[in-house]
């Protein structure tokens, strides 16, 4: 069973539609995204991101021309998708109660992915049986269905409370490695919207490059041209390169994996 994510990158490598900024848990931004707009929310509208910039971007990253209208919408998303999720970092569930969610969230979705074949029967057996009557809900599918169900609760409530995403379902747990703990609600904001760019410029068949031992390469002058169509201070100084090194790679990882 292919993930949320998995989905939404072959979705969007095989049809030229309205663009999704596809990073960490994408589907939920936008529906998240697309229900402030109705309502009073925390976020700020982005101005438009002048399109002799978007052009300089495109070139910059050489994405083919054919390709240049929906990279430009991408990116506009990407630079949207930072605006309202500082606004939820300044108003939204960035406290203790988000994080109760999350933990609890977080929870359910590895507790189910830890089950053992005789754990997983059972819990086949009742969605399956009578008690898909009772668990409507969250019945179909099965136990794959239900799992599905608790990646998108705890990719949810990430979202809202400003934290990494959780891992994907079909990614193994990892021991925790030693080294600097993972930065403050506004570094995460910000690593996001880096993940998002660069795959926005690697699905239209563009390339940014980082040189990993310097501070150069098109992925950081990408980041730094947009700087003035991001919120205030959002963009660290300086810039953290082997994060942003560390982004690269994974994304680049899930590419391979998908094109084999």
């Amino acid at each position: 069973m292919k993930t949320i994510e998995e989905c939404s990158i072959h979705a969007w490598r095989s049809m030229p539609a309205l663009p999704t900024s596809v990073g960490f848990a994408a589907s939920v931004k936008l529906r998240l995204t697309g229900r402030m707009s109705k309502k009073k929310a925390p976020s700020t509208k982005a101005l438009p991101v002048p399109d002799a910039v978007l052009r300089r971007l495109a070139k910059m990253a050489h994405v083919p021309a054919e390709q240049y209208q929906f990279f430009f919408d991408s990116v506009c998303m990407d630079v949207q998708t930072a605006h309202d999720r500082n606004g939820l970092a300044n108003g939204g569930l960035a406290n203790k109660r988000g994080a109760t969610l999350l933990r609890a969230a977080l929870d359910v979705h590895y507790a189910l992915d830890e089950l053992t074949p005789k754990e997983r029967q059972l819990i086949e057996s009742v969605l399956n049986g009578e008690g898909q009557f009772i668990f409507g809900s969250i019945s179909s599918g099965g136990l794959a269905g239900l799992r599905e169900t608790a990646y998108q609760f705890a990719s949810l409530f990430s979202l809202v409370a400003c934290k990494p995403q959780p891992r994907l379902l079909h990614q193994k747990s990892q021991p925790r490695k030693r080294g600097k703990k993972p930065g403050g609600v506004k570094d995460i904001i910000f690593q996001d919207f880096a993940f998002d760019l660069y795959n926005s410029t690697t699905t239209v068949g563009g390339k940014l490059t980082l040189e990993k031992n310097g501070r150069f390469g098109t992925f950081v002058d990408a980041i730094r041209l947009l700087v003035p169509h991001l919120p205030p201070d959002f963009v660290p100084k300086p810039l953290p390169v082997f994060t942003l090194q560390r982004l690269k790679t994974r994304r680049d990882k899930i590419n391979a994996d998908l094109d084999n």
